[in-house]
Protein backbone atom coordinates (compact mmCIF):
# COMPACT_ATOMS: atom_id res chain seq x y z
CA UNK A 1 0.00 0.00 0.00
CA UNK A 2 1.78 3.42 -1.09
CA UNK A 3 0.86 6.39 0.94
CA UNK A 4 0.74 8.67 -2.34
CA UNK A 5 -2.86 10.19 -2.15
CA UNK A 6 -3.01 10.75 -5.77
CA UNK A 7 -5.70 8.46 -7.30
CA UNK A 8 -5.42 6.05 -10.27
CA UNK A 9 -6.67 4.39 -12.98
CA UNK A 10 -9.73 5.97 -13.90
CA UNK A 11 -10.23 8.03 -11.06
CA UNK A 12 -6.85 9.66 -11.62
CA UNK A 13 -6.99 13.29 -11.59
CA UNK A 14 -6.71 15.15 -14.45
CA UNK A 15 -3.55 16.82 -15.63
CA UNK A 16 -3.41 20.65 -15.29
CA UNK A 17 -3.42 22.82 -18.37
CA UNK A 18 0.38 22.95 -19.79
CA UNK A 19 1.10 26.52 -19.20
CA UNK A 20 3.26 28.07 -22.06
CA UNK A 21 5.08 31.11 -21.04
CA UNK A 22 7.46 33.76 -23.18
CA UNK A 23 9.71 34.97 -21.31
CA UNK A 24 8.79 34.68 -17.96
CA UNK A 25 5.22 35.61 -18.96
CA UNK A 26 1.96 33.17 -19.27
CA UNK A 27 0.09 32.65 -22.75
CA UNK A 28 -3.16 32.00 -22.17
CA UNK A 29 -3.36 29.41 -25.32
CA UNK A 30 -5.72 26.18 -25.14
CA UNK A 31 -2.83 24.60 -27.37
CA UNK A 32 -1.12 21.59 -26.25
CA UNK A 33 2.56 20.53 -27.59
CA UNK A 34 3.45 24.20 -29.71
CA UNK A 35 5.05 23.46 -32.65
CA UNK A 36 8.67 23.96 -32.92
CA UNK A 37 8.19 25.97 -35.70
CA UNK A 38 6.19 28.69 -33.85
CA UNK A 39 8.31 28.36 -30.68
CA UNK A 40 11.15 29.90 -32.92
CA UNK A 41 9.27 32.68 -34.14
CA UNK A 42 8.40 33.45 -30.41
CA UNK A 43 11.76 33.45 -29.45
CA UNK A 44 13.06 35.57 -32.99
CA UNK A 45 10.09 37.95 -32.80
CA UNK A 46 9.31 38.50 -28.78
CA UNK A 47 11.52 41.90 -28.78
CA UNK A 48 10.32 43.50 -31.85
CA UNK A 49 6.78 43.02 -30.92
CA UNK A 50 7.45 44.73 -27.49
CA UNK A 51 9.61 47.26 -29.02
CA UNK A 52 6.73 48.09 -31.37
CA UNK A 53 4.00 48.06 -28.69
CA UNK A 54 6.59 50.39 -25.85
CA UNK A 55 7.20 53.00 -28.77
CA UNK A 56 3.14 53.76 -29.59
CA UNK A 57 1.93 52.73 -25.63
CA UNK A 58 5.56 54.70 -23.62
CA UNK A 59 4.28 51.43 -21.18
CA UNK A 60 6.72 48.55 -21.01
CA UNK A 61 4.13 46.50 -18.93
CA UNK A 62 1.07 47.39 -20.99
CA UNK A 63 3.57 46.42 -24.38
CA UNK A 64 4.24 42.90 -23.05
CA UNK A 65 0.68 42.24 -22.16
CA UNK A 66 -0.05 42.58 -25.92
CA UNK A 67 2.47 41.06 -27.53
CA UNK A 68 1.45 37.91 -25.27
CA UNK A 69 -2.16 38.60 -26.10
CA UNK A 70 -1.11 38.52 -29.71
CA UNK A 71 1.48 35.66 -29.44
CA UNK A 72 -1.44 33.37 -27.56
CA UNK A 73 -3.79 34.77 -30.70
CA UNK A 74 -1.35 33.62 -32.86
CA UNK A 75 -0.45 30.05 -31.43
CA UNK A 76 -3.95 29.19 -31.40
CA UNK A 77 -4.19 29.55 -35.15
CA UNK A 78 -0.71 28.85 -35.99
CA UNK A 79 -1.13 26.04 -38.77
CA UNK A 80 -3.70 28.68 -40.35
CA UNK A 81 -1.39 31.54 -40.38
CA UNK A 82 1.20 29.50 -41.51
CA UNK A 83 -0.73 28.85 -44.98
CA UNK A 84 -1.83 32.60 -45.16
CA UNK A 85 0.89 34.08 -48.51
CA UNK A 86 2.74 36.27 -46.09
CA UNK A 87 3.08 34.89 -42.85
CA UNK A 88 5.17 37.62 -41.51
CA UNK A 89 2.32 40.41 -42.60
CA UNK A 90 -0.32 38.51 -41.13
CA UNK A 91 1.20 38.54 -37.48
CA UNK A 92 2.05 42.06 -38.10
CA UNK A 93 -1.33 43.17 -38.80
CA UNK A 94 -2.37 41.94 -35.96
CA UNK A 95 0.31 43.52 -33.83
CA UNK A 96 -0.63 46.46 -35.05
CA UNK A 97 -4.75 46.20 -34.87
CA UNK A 98 -4.03 44.81 -30.79
CA UNK A 99 -1.90 47.75 -29.99
CA UNK A 100 -4.47 50.21 -31.89
CA UNK A 101 -6.70 48.94 -29.79
CA UNK A 102 -4.78 49.71 -26.73
CA UNK A 103 -3.96 53.19 -27.89
CA UNK A 104 -7.68 53.99 -28.29
CA UNK A 105 -8.99 52.06 -24.74
CA UNK A 106 -6.52 54.63 -23.16
CA UNK A 107 -7.06 56.85 -24.76
CA UNK A 108 -4.05 58.30 -26.01
CA UNK A 109 -4.22 59.11 -29.41
CA UNK A 110 -3.25 62.33 -29.43
CA UNK A 111 0.07 61.17 -27.56
CA UNK A 112 0.81 58.89 -30.04
CA UNK A 113 0.06 61.27 -32.91
CA UNK A 114 2.14 63.49 -31.12
CA UNK A 115 4.98 60.76 -30.96
CA UNK A 116 5.09 60.06 -34.61
CA UNK A 117 4.82 64.02 -35.22
CA UNK A 118 8.23 64.23 -33.24
CA UNK A 119 9.99 61.95 -35.37
CA UNK A 120 8.88 63.34 -39.01
CA UNK A 121 10.36 66.71 -37.26
CA UNK A 122 13.35 65.01 -36.73
CA UNK A 123 13.80 64.15 -40.08
CA UNK A 124 13.11 67.67 -41.59
CA UNK A 125 15.75 68.53 -39.30
CA UNK A 126 18.27 66.16 -40.24
CA UNK A 127 17.74 66.79 -43.77
CA UNK A 128 18.21 70.61 -43.07
CA UNK A 129 21.73 69.80 -42.09
CA UNK A 130 22.43 67.38 -44.88
CA UNK A 131 21.64 69.46 -47.73
CA UNK A 132 22.92 73.12 -46.28
CA UNK A 133 24.99 74.59 -48.41
CA UNK A 134 27.54 75.71 -45.67
CA UNK A 135 28.01 72.40 -43.80
CA UNK A 136 31.45 71.39 -44.05
CA UNK A 137 31.78 67.20 -44.98
CA UNK A 138 33.87 65.13 -42.63
CA UNK A 139 37.01 63.59 -43.64
CA UNK A 140 35.47 60.15 -44.50
CA UNK A 141 33.20 61.60 -46.57
CA UNK A 142 30.16 61.02 -44.43
CA UNK A 143 27.81 63.79 -46.37
CA UNK A 144 28.61 62.81 -49.77
CA UNK A 145 27.92 59.42 -48.98
CA UNK A 146 24.55 59.97 -47.33
CA UNK A 147 23.42 62.77 -49.94
CA UNK A 148 23.50 59.80 -52.95
CA UNK A 149 20.99 58.10 -50.64
CA UNK A 150 17.07 58.67 -51.45
CA UNK A 151 15.09 60.46 -49.12
CA UNK A 152 13.44 57.38 -48.22
CA UNK A 153 16.78 55.27 -47.48
CA UNK A 154 17.71 58.66 -46.02
CA UNK A 155 14.68 58.64 -43.86
CA UNK A 156 14.78 54.78 -42.59
CA UNK A 157 18.65 55.04 -41.82
CA UNK A 158 17.66 58.40 -39.03
CA UNK A 159 14.93 56.51 -37.81
CA UNK A 160 16.41 52.92 -37.39
CA UNK A 161 19.95 53.41 -37.17
CA UNK A 162 20.28 56.85 -35.23
CA UNK A 163 17.22 56.82 -33.28
CA UNK A 164 17.32 52.96 -32.63
CA UNK A 165 13.36 52.81 -33.70
CA UNK A 166 11.68 49.50 -35.38
CA UNK A 167 10.90 48.48 -38.36
CA UNK A 168 7.00 49.17 -37.50
CA UNK A 169 7.16 52.25 -36.26
CA UNK A 170 9.55 53.80 -38.87
CA UNK A 171 6.74 52.26 -41.56
CA UNK A 172 4.12 54.71 -39.26
CA UNK A 173 6.11 57.45 -39.69
CA UNK A 174 6.85 57.20 -43.17
CA UNK A 175 3.30 55.82 -44.27
CA UNK A 176 4.61 53.35 -46.29
CA UNK A 177 4.80 49.35 -45.80
CA UNK A 178 7.23 47.95 -43.30
CA UNK A 179 8.86 45.71 -46.30
CA UNK A 180 9.47 49.02 -47.80
CA UNK A 181 11.33 50.09 -44.23
CA UNK A 182 13.18 47.07 -44.76
CA UNK A 183 14.33 47.23 -47.97
CA UNK A 184 15.21 51.04 -48.07
CA UNK A 185 17.03 50.47 -45.04
CA UNK A 186 19.36 47.47 -46.68
CA UNK A 187 19.92 49.67 -49.71
CA UNK A 188 21.02 52.10 -47.54
CA UNK A 189 23.43 50.54 -45.39
CA UNK A 190 24.46 48.45 -47.89
CA UNK A 191 26.05 51.62 -49.43
CA UNK A 192 27.46 53.18 -46.70
CA UNK A 193 29.11 50.10 -45.49
CA UNK A 194 31.70 50.38 -48.49
CA UNK A 195 32.30 54.23 -47.83
CA UNK A 196 32.45 53.35 -44.18
CA UNK A 197 33.57 50.01 -43.43
CA UNK A 198 37.02 50.65 -44.91
CA UNK A 199 37.66 52.89 -42.46
CA UNK A 200 35.92 50.84 -39.63
CA UNK A 201 33.48 53.59 -39.29
CA UNK A 202 30.51 51.57 -39.35
CA UNK A 203 30.07 48.29 -38.08
CA UNK A 204 27.50 45.56 -38.58
CA UNK A 205 25.04 45.32 -35.45
CA UNK A 206 23.01 42.46 -34.91
CA UNK A 207 19.91 43.38 -36.32
CA UNK A 208 21.43 43.52 -39.76
CA UNK A 209 21.49 39.79 -39.63
CA UNK A 210 18.10 38.42 -38.58
CA UNK A 211 16.86 35.03 -38.40
CA UNK A 212 14.71 33.99 -41.67
CA UNK A 213 11.11 36.17 -40.96
CA UNK A 214 12.21 38.16 -37.80
CA UNK A 215 11.28 41.74 -38.19
CA UNK A 216 14.15 44.35 -36.78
Amino acid sequence: MTDDPTPVGPFRAPDPEPEVTVWGARVESPVDNLPVDFEAYVLTNYDFFVGFAVEMLADRHTATEVAVEVFSQIAIDWPRILRSPNLEDHCWSMLTSAVRVRVICRGIETDVRDRLGRARQILDQMRQLLYDPDAEDSDVGLYQALGRLTQREFDTVVLKRLMGRTTLFAASVLAVHPATVDRSYDKAMTHLRTVLQRRKLLKPTQSESPSRGARR
